[in-house]
């Protein structure tokens, strides 16, 4: 089991950690005001968007309790760490999709990478805020 570390200003942790968070909520209302250009640019039919939607929220709500463990066995930070890389990297690699079917496929990997930023962030959180008494 990992060590609880005293953090010496708890709250630079919080920001740090909305801001991770913030960052992996945002992006259904960035791809929701998008829905349209991805219609038009991929021809896409209505079955491809809903995809294109519920990738990310399949994988994300599939795999939280699980990446949460994973954080506690592995350590918080290095897992927070590897979540937000993966959901950096398929986010970008969704923007740069030349087909709905690697869109899809991106935004089940930022799924992923959701899952396991947001256990740890609240974990993470609860941590830096313990009652030494």
């Amino acid at each position: 089991m990992e060590e609880t570390k005293r953090v010496s200003r708890p709250w630079v942790a919080v920001a740090f950690l909305s801001l991770a968070v913030l960052i992996t909520a945002i992006d259904d209302g960035v791809l929701n005001l998008a829905l349209p250009a991805i219609s038009n640019e991929f021809q896409a039919s209505t079955g491809e968007l809903q995809w294109a939607v519920n990738a990310y929220l399949l994988s994300f709500a599939t795999l939280l309790l699980t990446m949460g463990a994973l954080g506690d066995r592995f350590g918080r930070k290095r897992m927070l760490s590897v979540g937000l890389t993966l959901f950096a990297l398929s986010s970008l690699a969704a923007a740069l999709s030349v087909s709905m079917g690697m869109l899809i496929a991106c935004r089940a990997l930022m799924g992923v990478g959701a899952s396991i930023v947001l256990p740890q962030t609240l974990s993470m959180i609860s941590a830096t805020f313990i009652n030494p008494n």
